[in-house]
């Protein structure tokens, strides 16, 4: 199996997460992450074969190493995504000295909030003419 590039699933209508989304296209040196909207097509084929991840409204990553495809969520995909970075972002692997349980509960309280802290979009907004083929529907 071959390996293909992570895929970020995200709440294409939430502010906080169109805000990770440019984020991560600022500093993705190698340009080769793809971002879906959990309100898309792809999403949907993603649920499809991992049910148990069919609530996560925030973000999940979804990668294929070359052995398999998985996924992460919560705080996992957090530490993957700045893996994946690279560079400075790297020293998020520390928070993996605290426990997962505890990650998660801290990640759901503010994804919960998450609304709070900024706009809540009508429709997903439209990528940078540049990124524009990083986007699957």
């Amino acid at each position: 199996m071959a390996m293909t590039p992570p895929v970020l699933l995200y709440d294409g209508l939430c502010g906080v997460c169109n805000g990770t989304v440019r984020f991560i296209l600022r500093r993705d040196k190698i340009r080769t992450m793809r971002f879906g909207a959990l309100q898309g097509t792809y999403a949907n084929d993603v649920f499809k074969r991992y049910p148990s991840i069919r609530e996560v409204d925030s973000i999940v990553l979804v990668v294929n190493d070359g052995e398999g495809e998985r996924h992460a969520i919560r705080s996992e995909a957090i530490l993957e995504i700045a893996s994946y970075l690279g560079g400075v972002w790297r020293i998020a692997h520390l928070m993996r000295i605290v426990p997962r349980r505890l990650r998660d509960r801290c990640y759901d309280a503010f994804a919960k909030r998450r609304h709070r802290f900024s706009r809540r979009y009508a429709t997903c907004p439209t990528p940078d003419p540049d990124d524009v083929n990083r986007f699957l529907l």
